[in-house]
């Protein structure tokens, strides 16, 4: 048997044995119970035609794009125009700086100084880091600068020292109250814990309001 999709006119073939079909796909099925709108493309400008749902729960992603085809879903999506796009990423972190020349040259002077001896616990050789004293996201003009690093072992020492900056304990209730109000205000993680030189992370567990680990110890 032969039929017309009540949806885009297209032809169905079924046998006559079968329930017979209204629609030629799940697509044109739904579109049909949905009254559809008309929005331009996110990249192009194309008028297309859509569901509310799809807007809706692209917004809900933080995105509130729609692309006419997956060109232009590729081109709205490379470099800037992608949400999570970040235009230097080493300020967040630094995943190729161990390659670099310099970065290497850092660090073995910073061990030579040291003597090749953690300077928490006083181990000499074995696995051994360079710490930056002031943190590499925040003081840019610091990263490769000797007197910033300190040799520490990878473990318990380094880690201790990175435990210690996402906990609170380091923290003084005045200055928890300041960190509160000031994001209350709408400033960013990174303007308040540049100002305080904490990371990100330690401003939002603070303001998450998660109880000390510790007891305040000063710095």
């Amino acid at each position: 048997m032969t039929i017309h999709c009540a949806r885009c006119g297209a032809e169905i073939t079924y046998y006559q044995s079968q329930t017979p079909r209204r629609f030629c796909s799940i697509k044109c099925k739904t579109e049909s119970n949905v009254d559809q709108i008309v929005v331009p493309c996110s990249f192009c400008g194309k008028p297309i035609s859509t569901i509310p749902s799809r807007i809706k729960w692209s917004q809900i992603r933080g995105r509130g794009r729609v692309f006419c085809d997956k060109e232009c879903q590729r081109k709205g999506n490379s470099e800037e125009n992608h949400p999570c796009w970040i235009e230097d990423r080493g300020q967040i972190k630094r995943p190729r700086a161990a390659r670099t020349l310099q970065y290497q040259q850092w660090r073995t002077a910073v061990f030579e100084r040291d003597k090749y001896t953690c300077q928490k616990c006083g181990r000499v050789g074995g696995y051994l880091h360079a710490h930056h004293v002031k943190e590499w996201e925040y003081y840019p003009e610091l990263r490769y600068d000797v007197s910033n690093g300190m040799t520490l072992c990878r473990r318990p020492c380094h880690k201790e020292v990175h435990d210690a900056r996402r906990s609170n304990r380091k923290v003084s209730d005045e200055h928890i109250a300041e960190i509160k109000a000031m994001r209350s205000e709408g400033k960013t993680l990174r303007e308040i814990g540049k100002k305080y030189g904490i990371s990100e992370g330690h401003v939002s567990v603070i303001c998450s309001g998660k109880k000390r680990t510790k007891p305040y110890t000063q710095p």
